[in-house]
């Protein structure tokens, strides 16, 4: 184990059971095709499976300036 501050942690999803994910890590993205309550539980929200929103995510909100 890291031992990573949860602050420190990104996570990325779109379903549901998702939200408590969210709620552990300092930081998530939920993906374009999740309901409206996933979204709205996510710190941001990508493009979808079908557009790559996992890379746009990471591109964007991990490695980039947002």
């Amino acid at each position: 184990m890291r031992n990573l501050p949860t602050a420190q942690i990104a996570t990325i999803g779109d379903m549901p059971n998702d939200i408590l994910m969210f709620k552990k890590s300092g930081f998530s993205v939920a993906m374009g095709q999740a309901n409206d309550q996933v979204k709205s539980a996510a710190t941001r929200v990508t493009s979808g499976l079908d557009d790559e929103g996992f890379a746009n995510a990471v591109e964007r909100f991990i490695l980039g300036d947002e």
